[in-house]
């Protein structure tokens, strides 16, 4: 049994919102195919949460902090945002369907840098060879669809917070309610890269009854 009731309350709040754009271009003339695609994307989000409680209660009945006595000191509470935004174009090339080239380019930024490393680049482009398809492969008829494929890219990781400011949190002194750093801000602090390189092919047989897919990659990250 426990002699002293004791009782708390907390609630939150999150928001998040996003808009996103796409124009897109294809464009078809012989053997030739290629798409044009532009993109952007903005996004905000923010939260704030509250929690306190207390000992003392008269009653398990009524679980509410105003009955309790006293309070336990201090009660929390908490409030952050964040945003970014991107811009991103993509171009890819087929020739007779044998053929396949892509390039993307992605603008991204973040509210967790400081101004100058805000923004960081990150390209891609991959090529594709759809050898099934050749002359010297058509007597060969167990083989349904064969590509091979190469891709190499760079992708980045803002994380889930950025530490270019100190923040503060409520600590008791002998004076009273005071405040103190808990991190140690780093200006310098951007982007993480993932470089990533990437080669695979696809195979399909016997009228699509078998499906093998293989990729071999290497991945370093910064």
């Amino acid at each position: 049994a426990n002699l002293t009731t004791s009782g708390s309350r907390a609630s939150g709040n999150n928001y998040w919102a996003s808009f996103n754009t796409r124009v897109q271009y294809d464009f078809t003339r012989g053997k030739h195919n290629a798409t044009v695609m532009g993109g952007h994307e903005a996004t905000y989000y923010a939260y704030q949460n509250l929690s306190a409680s207390g000992t003392g209660y008269s009653t398990n009945s009524v679980q509410e902090l105003s009955v309790a006595s006293p309070l336990s000191p201090p009660g929390t509470s908490g409030r952050g945002n964040g945003s970014g935004e991107s811009y991103f174009t993509r171009l890819g090339y087929t020739y007779d369907n044998k053929y396949i080239a892509q390039l993307v380019v992605r603008w991204d930024g973040s509210s967790n840098f400081g101004p100058s490393n805000k923004w960081g680049r990150f390209p891609a482009a991959s090529v594709a060879w759809k050898i099934s398809d050749e002359p010297f492969m058509r007597t060969i008829t167990a083989i349904d669809d064969l590509k091979f494929r190469a891709e190499y890219g760079i992708s980045g990781n803002a994380g889930q917070g950025g530490a270019i400011y100190s923040n503060l949190y409520a600590s008791s002194t002998v004076w009273g309610t005071g405040f103190l750093p808990s991190n140690f801000p780093n200006p310098n602090l951007k982007w993480e890269q993932d470089k990533s390189t990437n080669i695979g092919f696809d195979l399909h047989m016997f009228n699509n009854r078998l499906e093998i897919i293989a990729d071999a990659y290497l991945k370093k990250i910064s």
